[in-house]
């Protein structure tokens, strides 16, 4: 036991706080058992019995905590209601009550909380008997009528404290004092206190049992308790009280008395036996009215009974609903293997049809694995042929081996001119290709717009010129630079404008508009035409592959009718799209929308074309300097002959290899400057060649430029892999070769010597 700073006592009445002052000394040990009886009846790890002290608290605990444990247990105390129920808290992290309490979270660690109000003979609060736990949990019934019996033994217990301290209060007061505070002091109390002989004559009642029992004390003179007693427990209580006198049972009672009025009174509290001075033995009694709790239970239990009835009723109409619903389940049952069997069939269809299904999958893969092998081949079959067509042409052309007269001259441009067309065939069946594949990506850079109209008008000027047509181009001056893929941009509006040029009647017009969109965020790109026109019934035919509107148009300006389902495919990888307007004999404007992605300006913007003649000329070399030596590899000796006179005639030195094998040789014994590399050969490839020239110290660092007819998508990262430095497609046209010898040779063709 312990004493905790002082609190106010404010909340007792007067006569409480009076009474109570003896309590500032060791509590009686009949409280103190009583804590421990509490505790291991109510399986509890900490009970709690606090009484209000007018000094302060007095206190006893199962088992003994700490002061500071004691005091925050108080503060919790403080929280039950001027109540008569017990205040039940299963869960305290649930209760916003005590969500800030210390007992949460503190070395306790508290969950569980039962408090019982204890009353003084004032009738005031004057203390609690707690229970608490380190768990949530709820109490059963018989635990909780066990912890009430407890708590009015120890309001009992008080009162008796309370009686003797007046007695010992007033040592010199006369016998008629002291038996007028104690009348005083019992007929404050709130519950029903009253004191009879053997025979059960009633000898002291207080205001409380006369006020709800409407007797006046007259009247209760000519009564015995038994009078009161409701008939039909008159016996029970009899034998009852007489055990009680014995010691065979504890005081706890319950029963019905009957008022002045009639109306039956329930009651339950607790009878002793006490001795007076004189060796006389009286029963004294402690009651509470429990009539309205009597009539909440009653009707808690019709409820439950008519609940019950109910729920009987309910069972049997279940029961004949299951009897339904087992008919039902059974019907269901066979329809189920019903649809259970049809499932099977139809499962077996659909296997079939799967296979069926992966069968086709499996042809449709062989067949696109077939196509992109035919056309990697064809790729290289075509372009072999063509390389060497073109450097031939174009070696002719440039007259390095003599001057050629005005028919020679002009046979030459037709063959370049015819092989060109060719390559672009061939190009746009192959972009094509890689577009439905979904191999192809942009590369996208900063593109300087205007720079790249005018590169895209400049390559259909002559052939408008030729045929007296007019070509006007207006661009946007807010528009500068956009963020695309310069080469596809660029294809784009040169298959728009061939097309233009191409059908559109000598003496017309062709032009080039660009205008931005700020608001909607587009750039409109639109090439019309004075031409021939489309009607509206075929524009929607327009942009499929291999589509040509007109058989005799075909023939007359040939075509393969991919240039604008490539221009269509193109446009939407940019995230744009394709409109036309259109009539037959007025003219077409084909508008390219995309959305305008503005780039910062940059040193050399995409679309920029080098200066004309790079690479073209330069220094004679120095008399004893030799010029850089270029190790040409190459199986087609048609292609390595013509290639090897070109860069000869141009000055350089050139070493030649006709496999891979060769090529490694020659580049470890011969050291080039440079080496052109083909890739497909017979034996070592060029891929092999090139990774073990990389293999070779000295050769670590030799710029090897990879010269092939592969053009599919990988194929120039695979090149780059295996060591090149660069990558140019056949055919090759010479001038670009020669400038990309120059930047890594690191220096312009040389000249030949004057003769």
């Amino acid at each position: 036991m312990a004493h905790p700073s002082p609190r106010s006592q404010a909340t007792l009445p007067q006569a409480d706080r009076e009474l109570l002052h003896p309590l500032d000394i060791p509590g009686p040990a009949r409280l103190d058992r009583l804590v421990r009886l509490a505790a291991r009846l109510a399986r509890a790890p900490i009970v709690l019995l606090a009484l209000a002290d007018a000094q302060g608290h007095w206190f006893s605990s199962c088992p003994e905590l700490p002061v500071a444990d004691l005091g925050r247990a108080l503060g919790l105390c403080a929280h039950i209601p001027q109540q008569e129920q017990p205040l039940l808290i299963p869960d305290l992290s649930r209760e916003p009550r005590c969500a800030a309490s210390p007992l949460l979270n503190g070395p306790l660690a508290l969950r569980f909380y039962a408090g019982w109000p204890i009353r003084g003979a004032g009738g005031g609060r004057a203390g609690t008997l707690c229970v608490f736990d380190r768990r949530p949990r709820r109490l059963r019934a018989a635990d909780l009528a066990i912890l009430d019996d407890l708590a009015r033994f120890a309001e009992e217990e008080l009162q008796l404290v309370q009686a003797r301290a007046v007695l010992a209060r007033a040592p010199g007061a006369t016998t008629a004092g002291v038996v007028a505070e104690l009348q005083a002091f019992l007929d404050n109390a709130s519950d029903l206190i009253v004191s009879v002989t053997p025979e059960l004559r009633f000898q002291y009642v207080n205001r409380a049992w006369r006020e709800t029992l409407g007797y006046s004390a007259e009247a209760l003179g000519q009564r015995t308790l038994l009078d009161l007693v409701a008939p039909s427990e008159v016996e029970r209580v009899e034998t009852y009280v007489r055990a009680i006198e014995r010691g065979l049972v504890s005081g706890r009672i319950e029963t019905t008395l009957l008022a002045e009025h009639g109306l039956p009174v329930e009651l339950e509290g607790h009878m002793h036996v006490w001795r007076t001075a004189d060796q006389q033995v009286v029963l004294r009694g402690i009651f509470r009215d429990i009539t309205r709790r009597r009539a909440a239970e009653a009707a808690l239990q019709r409820a439950k009974d008519e609940l019950e009835a109910r729920v009987t009723e309910r069972t049997a109409d279940l029961s004949m609903a299951n009897a339904r619903l087992r008919e039902e389940i059974a019907e269901r049952q066979r329809v189920e293997a019903a649809l259970e069997a049809e499932r099977a069939q139809l499962a077996r269809r659909v296997a079939e049809r799967t296979a069926d299904l992966s069968a086709a999958n499996a042809a449709l893969e062989r067949a696109s694995r077939m196509k992109d092998e035919f056309l990697a081949s064809m790729s290289h079959e075509l372009r072999t042929p063509l390389n060497a067509i073109l450097v031939g042409a174009e070696t002719l052309h440039e007259q390095v081996f003599g001057p050629l007269n005005g028919p020679q001259q002009g046979l030459v441009d037709t063959v370049i001119d015819s092989g060109r067309h060719l390559l672009a065939l061939i190009n746009d069946i192959l972009d094509l290709s890689k577009v439905e594949a979904g191999q192809l990506e942009l590369q996208l850079d900063t593109v300087d717009l205007a720079q790249l109209c005018e590169a895209s008008l400049r390559m259909v000027r002559q052939l408008a010129h030729a045929r007296q047509l007019r070509v006007i181009a207006a661009i946007d001056s807010d528009v500068e630079l956009i963020v695309a893929d310069p080469r596809r941009l660029k294809q784009i509006l040169v298959n728009l404008l061939s097309n233009a040029v191409k059908f559109t009647p000598d003496g017309g017009s062709v032009g080039l508009e660009v205008q931005g969109d700020r608001v909607a965020g587009l750039i409109h790109m639109t090439v019309w035409d004075t031409g021939v026109g489309i009607a509206a019934t075929d524009q929607a035919r327009l942009f499929r592959p291999f589509v040509q509107l007109d058989s005799s148009l075909a023939r007359k300006h040939q075509g393969t009718g991919l240039g604008l389902a490539l221009v269509a495919r193109l446009t939407e990888l940019h995230g744009g799209g394709v409109s036309l307007e259109s009539e037959p004999g007025r003219g077409s404007r084909f508008t390219i929308s995309l959305p305008w992605r503005q780039a910062l300006p940059a040193a050399c913007p995409a679309g920029c074309e080098p200066a004309a003649g790079v690479g073209a000329a330069g220094p004679i070399a120095p008399d004893g300097a030799l010029a850089p030596l270029l190790l040409l590899v190459d199986d087609h000796r048609v292609n390595i002959n013509l290639v090897a006179d070109y860069l000869l005639s141009r000055g350089y030195r050139v070493a030649v290899a006709y496999s891979g094998a060769q090529a490694v040789a020659a580049a470890q014994e011969l050291q080039p400057a440079l080496i052109l590399m083909d890739i497909q050969m017979p034996g070592m490839d060029g891929l092999e060649a090139m990774r073990r020239i990389r293999a070779t110290p000295a050769l670590a660092t030799t710029p090897i430029i990879a010269l092939t007819a592969l053009a599919m998508i990988g194929d120039r990262e695979r090149c780059l892999a295996a060591g090149a430095d660069d990558y140019l497609s056949k055919p090759v046209v010479l001038r670009e070769l020669l400038a990309r010898i120059a930047h890594y040779t690191g220096a312009p063709a040389p000249r030949l010597p004057s003769a």
